[in-house]
């Protein structure tokens, strides 16, 4: 009697631990730092809206997008939608798409962390315009997936791209 006591309590251990994560199936937590924001205001020959990623694993990357804007990376000199860096790269985000287009009024940018393939964290980042190439970024989210017991947990790009969508829509 006192083994099936304990193993519906184990159960229900595990099923409130599934709930407290929206049956998610995953743990993350806040990972303040992995993100910062630099020079988001206009400036005159100095490189402005500056994301810089930060991670301590070399081997990590970030994977960028922007669904409007653009990011202009300054080493390769060209820009891009989408972008792949390494920790403590800089890439920096415009508001214009092209030459003939209009000034973007609000942007997100969304960041996934990964090592060796393992998603192992997310940021988002929400851009306003404030005036005409006057821009204010905040990090509206920034998450590791921490190891557990040693392994990578498994987390997909449908999952990413759901709690990333989760995100944008309560902004």
């Amino acid at each position: 009697m006192t083994k099936k006591v304990l193993v519906l309590c184990v159960m229900a251990i595990m099923a409130l631990g599934l709930f407290a994560c929206g049956g998610m199936g995953y743990t993350e937590v806040e990972a303040e730092g992995i993100v910062e924001l630099h020079t988001w205001f206009f400036t005159s020959g100095i490189p402005n809206n500056a994301i810089v990623l930060k991670h301590d694993d070399e081997n990590a990357i970030f994977e960028c997008a922007t669904d409007n804007g653009q990011f202009w990376d300054y080493d390769l000199q060209q820009y891009s939608k989408n972008a792949t860096l390494k920790p403590n790269d800089t890439i920096y985000w415009h508001g214009r798409e092209d030459d003939s287009s209009e000034d973007t009024q609000h942007a997100y940018v969304n960041i996934v962390l990964k090592v060796d393939n393992n998603i192992i964290g997310y940021a988002v980042i929400e851009i306003l315009q404030n005036t005409p190439l006057a821009y204010t970024a905040s990090v509206l989210k920034p998450a590791i997936f921490p190891k557990v017991q040693g392994e990578y947990q498994t987390i997909t790009g449908e999952q990413i791209t759901s709690i990333i969508e989760k995100i944008k829509d309560k902004s």
